[in-house]
């Protein structure tokens, strides 16, 4: 009923924001309205199908539609239409300025569902937090959380809802476990574990335990250690290494804190992602099916899958000996800035090589091409394409350009495949969607026979280059909007991953179950429990409204007078300069008059005496 062309709806994590669009979108097609789903990822997306929406499509994609031209040349408008932003709290401010553009061009109404609690935008601003919080837009909320079925996740769930992060935590460390340590993950870490030999007994204190070992010996729970002899309080600590070496307090979800030797990130993240994949492998498949499994990096993602395949393939669920090798390209982490300068292409020795895609031809004969850089030279980027010719490119020319790092992935029947951008033309039988899924169904002569997630099935051509690794994991990021009967989250306990907004998103997908694999329970919990916000140009200010026009005239008055005394101010201080530099002229002109009215009396003098 409200007149307002764009309005909202924040809604609490499980709230149900998505499946509470059904009575609108149904009340919008009876008053004969079409109602158009957007989301910031093709997970999300498909999410909306819930919603009865029919129309559903990522922002990106529905930026790029062209609306149709009258015979003035105009768009021709269509204000009885409803676009249903799902994720809002997602969008970046460059989107929804180009969103808002769009609708003002073509007509219709938006509205805006999200949580401004929830993962923002990877883009700069949080405009559906500051639409809210201004009074920009107005908005309704749902709170009442419907997903989780098991009590205490729900309890923790509807704290989580309500800000208190705090709280939230100390449900969620009910279901926190830390990874145990074994010498496998420090050789897949490439690290040597450290050594802590216990000294060679020298014959006068063979019989004497040295002071430190009785301290480990009493750590451990040596019975009756203070009455042992060196030689047996040296076998005790032998047969109990892990145990004084910290490794058991660990096992048992207690932290790590400062006991234990140090142990390298590189080693604890293979734990994390080792028994994140046991874990996910102890189920049964059709328990897998409805667990999603997170990862709160890339790199921690990409770990896990490496240890789920592994484990796949002993089962024989994946076929390795059917397995190919194929080119896969990750997104590079260079900003847009970076982008635009030749020197960011420059690789050194061990550094992946660098892809540069660009689109070429024009109209339906648009496609894309692959280029290798070869080499940078006098601000220019030399690039390879795929028939061995070199071109010179400018990066700071490029609209937008794909640039990717390769490596080398492995491929095989049984496979989960996620696809991380967009391949092919909108519309076609091949077209793929970032964020799509699939799995592997076979390897032959025509390619990898891949189902996709929306029933289509696809043939992919090994030689070329795909951007897209292992499924089974996927980032908190993608799992946004995502709901599964189970949920396991891989967390270390450092870094900016491990923040409110991310936990709340991971620690939030499960109906049932949730399991939560890290180093140290105490640190993530802490970690945890801070809300990273994100400093807005507003907030920088400290202006939460632009003053109105009698407060600028005020504030111009008054710095209109300051400005006046620091000019009066200034005035005044050049005067006195003057009249000083005056002075000191006097003085010296009257010191300059009376040297020559002496030398002139001195003169008459000595002509008096001559005469």
């Amino acid at each position: 009923t409200t007149t307002d062309r764009v309005t909202g709806v924040r809604g609490a994590w499980g709230a149900g924001k998505t499946t509470s669009m059904k009575g609108l979108t149904k009340a919008a097609h009876d008053l004969g309205i079409t109602t158009i789903g957007l989301a910031p990822t093709t997970r999300a997306a498909s999410e909306l199908k819930s919603a009865g929406t029919k129309d559903i499509r990522t922002i990106a994609s529905w930026l790029m539609t062209k609306p149709e031209i009258s015979t003035a040349g105009t768009p021709i408008r269509n204000d009885d239409r409803l676009i249903i932003l799902d994720e809002a709290g997602m969008v970046s401010t460059e989107d929804m300025v180009r969103i808002v553009r769009k609708l003002d061009a073509e007509g219709g109404r938006l509205l805006l569902v999200g949580d401004q609690r929830q993962l923002p935008s990877v883009g700069a601003g949080t405009p559906f937090d500051q639409l809210m919080k201004t009074g920009a837009i107005r908005y309704a909320e749902i709170d009442e959380v419907q997903r989780q079925k098991d009590p205490r996740l729900l309890e923790m769930a509807q704290v989580w809802a309500r800000g208190d992060a705090v709280a939230a935590v100390e449900i969620a460390k009910e279901h926190m476990r830390v990874a145990s340590t074994i010498n496998a993950d420090y050789e897949a870490a490439g690290k040597e574990r450290e050594a802590h030999p216990t000294p060679e007994p020298s014959e006068e204190i063979e019989g004497t335990p040295t002071a430190a070992m009785l301290a480990l010996a009493e750590k451990t729970g040596m019975p009756n250690f203070d009455a042992s002899s060196f030689k047996e309080v040296r076998e005790w600590l032998d047969t109990h290494t892990d145990k004084w070496l910290g490794y058991e307090s660990r096992e048992k979800g207690g932290g790590r804190g400062d006991k234990g030797p140090h142990i390298p990130r590189e080693v604890r993240q293979q734990s994390i992602a080792r028994e994140a994949a046991q874990t996910y492998l102890a189920k049964d498949r059709e328990t897998r099916a409805d667990t999603i499994m997170m990862a709160a990096t890339n790199k921690l993602r990409r770990l896990i899958n490496t240890y789920v395949r592994e484990g796949l393939k002993t089962r024989g669920e994946v076929a390795g000996a059917h397995e190919v090798t194929v080119r896969a390209l990750d997104k590079s982490q260079m900003t847009r800035e970076a982008m635009a300068l030749p020197e960011s292409y420059i690789r050194k020795e061990g550094d992946p090589e660098i892809i540069v895609r660009l689109q070429e031809g024009r109209g339906k004969e648009r496609h894309d091409v692959d280029y290798k850089v070869v080499g940078v030279y006098k601000g220019r980027v030399a690039l390879e394409g795929p028939d061995g010719t070199i071109k010179s490119w400018n990066p700071a020319k490029a609209s937008r350009p794909g640039v990717f790092t390769a490596r080398d992935m492995l491929v095989a029947p049984g496979d989960e495949l996620s696809f991380r951008d967009n391949v092919g033309r909108k519309g076609t039988p091949d077209r793929i969607d970032n964020g799509a899924s699939g799995k592997v169904l076979g390897v032959d002569k025509r390619g990898i026979h891949v189902a996709l997630d929306d029933g289509r099935q696809i043939f992919l051509d090994p030689a070329k280059n795909h951007v897209m690794d292992h499924g089974w994991a996927v980032t908190v990021h993608k799992s946004q909007g995502a709901t599964r009967g189970g949920a396991i989250y891989a967390a270390e306990s450092v870094g900016v991953e491990a923040i409110a907004q991310l936990a709340g998103v991971a620690c939030t997908r499960e109906k049932a179950h949730l399991e939560i694999i890290t180093d140290d329970t105490e640190k993530l919990g802490k970690a945890m429990s801070k809300w990273a916000e994100r400093e807005t140009a507003m907030a920088a200010t400290k202006a939460q409204e632009s003053p109105d026009l009698e407060t600028l005239k005020t504030l111009r008055a008054e710095a209109a007078e300051e400005l006046g005394k620091a000019g009066d101010l200034s005035r005044a201080r050049e005067d006195a300069e003057w009249k000083q530099r005056e002075e000191e002229g006097a003085v010296e002109h009257r010191r300059d008059r009376e040297n020559q009215e002496r030398r002139e009396r001195e003169e008459e003098q000595e002509w008096e005496i001559e005469r």
